[in-house]
């Protein structure tokens, strides 16, 4: 049995290419899961909706509910929000669960990846590309203390074709000990 393992990072590190990659390589030993997904599924609604009707506070009291719950399963890789270590305490539960691993990538590529898909973030869809890099490195800097208390870091850096995607997902399973 394997305790869970919370992967975490800024949006756009690559935490959902990276499990969907694991899912489809060690799928059959591991439950997937994305933290966003699941709190969609739970309460029925777009978390944007959930927002919109109860407001941030609300919506990571439930954030943080889900962790408790997910955090008492073995054999189970979650994909969190970006926010998700830095609020309540997040960290701490993810920490005392399992193993918590800290996608890092380069404000560049973060800025390149997010700028390229940020139609399907609604945080940041309208911001134009200064906003943009603004938005990033304050943002990392303030969730660098919660970031920091990750029980490791792995480089998320190269995730940008099929093959950097194989290579890093090859290395993420031998440095973490997954077994498929």
């Amino acid at each position: 049995m394997t305790k869970p393992i919370f992967i975490i990072g800024f949006p756009g590190s690559g935490k959902t290419t990276i499990c969907n990659a694991l899912k489809n390589k060690i799928g059959s030993r591991y439950e997937f899961v994305d933290l966003d997904d699941y709190i969609t599924e739970r309460i029925g609604m777009t978390i944007r909706e959930f927002f919109a009707k109860k407001g941030e506070q609300a919506f990571r009291t439930l954030e943080s509910e889900s962790i408790k719950e997910l955090a008492c399963k073995n054999n189970i890789i979650i994909a969190c929000g970006g926010g998700t270590p830095c609020f309540g305490n997040n960290m701490e539960t993810m920490n005392n669960a399992g193993k918590t691993i800290l996608l890092t990538v380069s404000e560049e590529r973060l800025f390149s990846r997010l700028l390229s898909g940020r139609d399907r973030r609604p945080l940041i869809a309208t911001m134009n590309p200064d906003e943009l890099k603004y938005y990033i490195s304050h943002t990392l800097a303030e969730r660098s203390k919660y970031y920091s208390k990750a029980s490791f870091s792995f480089s998320a850096e190269n995730l940008e074709d099929e093959m950097q995607i194989e290579a890093t997902i090859t290395d993420f399973i031998k440095t973490f000990g997954l077994r498929p």
